[in-house]
């Protein structure tokens, strides 16, 4: 799912897909793709502990 999110990010603007845009320019499209996985990975566990 984060490669996708990667691979995609430079057709959308918000937050997220800027964010990602400039980690996969500055550190490359592997780097992104795992900082994208962790960051997701953080977010879910976030929603799961408040069960939302």
């Amino acid at each position: 799912g984060a490669r996708t999110v990667v691979n995609h990010a430079h057709k959308k603007d918000d937050d997220l897909n800027l964010w990602v845009t400039a980690i996969k320019q500055r550190r490359g499209v592997n780097k992104a793709a795992v900082a994208m996985a962790h960051r997701l990975a953080r977010l879910m566990w976030i929603l799961l502990q408040k069960n939302e």
